[in-house]
């Protein structure tokens, strides 16, 4: 009697479970194919719940209506392979797409098994041992196993191929729709097939309800595995729904008046608090939701800006390098215009005459222009590519600066400008840095500050900060200035500054980048103050001191 309690309770609570989530992946999405296939799936096996019951225990106790009802718990199983079959294919899709090679046999298969169901081709007899049933199969037996253990065989392997295949939130929803089929069909197996059939025992076919229960419960969270926090309204809701029958039941079978009005109570206050419970488990979800998705979001923005930086890095590099290649077949021919055209002004081809010099000193003027921008594009292509090379040695700054006075004194003098450099006594100025190229900056530091400077002078300072160790030199002019915004973006590639581009249109903006890159190289650094427009600039170069012996 015991026994019997605990089958019908067991029975009950899987009926109970399996209607609710069968009822509550449908309604999720009604007109998804995967809904719609477990929803049949929950009606079998409710079914199955049922009919396993009664042939255990048949109104009639006589072995013709125990029969009958055996017979009509194969018709019953018939449907679960092909339904599970058919469920596997669609999921986790919401279209029912199955080649007609596989549909059309499946279906016949079905049809054949349900049909012998009820015949002695399924069982010819039933017979008792030690209180026990032995239902005796017959030759058509094996078409219900190839339907039934045959198809769920099947659908492990529809589900190994699409889960080698699959990825992410799909590969877990395979992942547990295949453990649920597995523990279940297994489970189903040894206590419905290996005991009653080859072992000839049935004290296990009373647990038969909770089986298919363990493959709902699978099925469902792989199919609300998108949204995992779905799964703990699922367990409230549940909970809430069995202990809210559970007690209702108790009002009913309880022996006073006064225990049904305590049940009673107690009944009501479960519902008034299972609400307010599942609303507050809703918001949770809803509040777990909204950051998964946010986080989702975020992550496929990262992918997506990391593969467009990708793409944007291997244009650079193709750029670069297109660049490098035009920049080399440039180089000589500017060159040679550069040359013959100094030659010409140095009278080298005899002398030339006022209306001669005038286009001739353009044309090294425009050539100069044109292969220091050249060296630029030559010099970022190789900054860019890592091809650049360094050569360390020590160098003097204080010559060199002296040596740069000189070099555009020339020129400072041409615009009545006031070149000066400042030049400290005993004191030791010397760098580990490559001289070519801290020439080349300070060169270009240089030319600048005489460009864009109409009136007034500039200024050469170079001091050393004994306790940093390192060399400081500057460059202040008295020319356009520079605003904040322009100083902001000025050692970018291609920008200058909006006074620059108005005083001299012809420059690349290209200088300032190569110079801070190169002094990056070298660990030494650069910046610019200045007061805003108007009031002059200057230009700070910092490397380190060599340290002495």
């Amino acid at each position: 009697m015991e026994t019997l309690s605990i089958e019908i309770i067991l029975g009950i609570l899987a009926f109970i479970t399996t209607t609710y989530l069968a009822l509550l992946v449908f309604l999720r999405n009604p007109k998804s194919w995967t809904s719609r296939f477990f929803l049949l799936l929950g009606i079998v096996i409710n079914s199955y719940i049922v009919t396993n019951y009664f042939s255990l225990h048949p109104p009639l106790a006589t072995p013709e209506v125990q029969l009958f009802w055996i017979r009509v718990v194969m018709l019953v199983t018939s449907f679960l392979g092909p339904i599970l079959l058919f469920l596997v294919f669609v999921f986790p899709g919401e279209k029912f797409i199955i080649k007609k090679r596989y549909l059309f046999p499946t279906l016949l298969l079905m049809v054949t098994s349900a049909s012998i169901s009820f015949t002695p081709l399924m069982f010819t007899g039933i017979t008792y041992q030690d209180g026990q049933i032995n239902p005796t199969p017959g030759l058509g037996f094996p078409i219900f196993l190839i339907d039934f253990a045959g198809l769920f065989f099947l659908s492990f392997i529809v589900f190994l191929l699409r889960y080698r295949h699959s990825t992410g939130v799909e590969r877990n929803q395979y992942r547990y729709f295949f453990y649920g089929i597995l523990l279940t069909f297994s489970l189903m197996v040894l206590t419905n097939v290996v005991f009653v059939i080859l072992l000839k025992k049935s004290f296990l076919v009373f647990l038969g309800p909770i089986y298919p229960v363990i493959l709902m419960a699978a099925i469902a969270y792989a199919i609300v595995k998108y949204n995992l926090f779905n799964i703990k309204l699922i367990a409230t809701q549940a909970f809430i729904f069995i202990l809210s029958i559970t007690l209702f039941a108790r009002i009913f079978i309880s022996p006073t008046v006064a225990t049904r009005a305590i049940d009673s109570v107690i009944f009501v206050t479960v519902i008034l608090f299972g609400v307010l419970l599942i609303r507050a488990v809703k918001q949770e979800v809803k509040a777990r939701e909204k950051i998964s998705s946010l986080a989702n979001e975020l992550s496929e923005t990262n992918w997506q800006l990391a593969r467009s930086n990708e793409q944007l890095r291997i244009v650079d590099q193709r750029k670069s390098e297109f660049v490098s290649i035009v920049s080399h077949q440039l180089r000589t021919p500017i060159t040679a215009i550069k040359g013959y055209a100094s030659l010409l002004l140095e009278d080298s081809y005899g002398k030339l005459t006022k209306e001669q010099e005038g286009p001739i000193d353009k044309i090294f003027a425009s050539s100069k222009r044109l292969a220091d921008m050249v060296s630029d594009f030559l010099d970022i292509s190789k900054i860019e590519q890592g091809k650049m090379t360094y050569t360390f040695t020590s160098v003097d700054l204080h010559a060199m600066l002296t040596d740069l006075t000189d070099e555009f004194r020339k020129e400072a003098k041409e615009k009545k400008l006031k070149l000066t450099f400042a030049r400290p006594e005993k004191t030791s100025f010397i760098v580990t840095a490559d001289e070519g190229k801290i020439r080349q900056i300070f060169s270009n530091i240089l030319d600048n500050a005489i460009k864009y400077t109409q009136k007034g002078e500039v200024t050469i300072s170079i001091e050393k900060n004994e306790v940093q160790g390192t060399v400081i030199t500057r460059m202040k002019d008295s020319g356009i200035g520079l605003s904040q915004d322009d100083i902001h973006h000025l050692f970018g590639k291609f920008t200058r500054g909006s006074g620059g581009q108005k005083e001299h249109t012809a420059g690349s903006g290209l200088g300032l980048y190569v110079a801070k890159k190169m002094l990056e190289a070298q660990h030494g650094k650069i910046w610019i103050d200045s007061e805003g427009p108007g009031k002059g600039s200057t230009f700070v170069v910092e490397l380190l001191a060599e340290e002495e012996a």
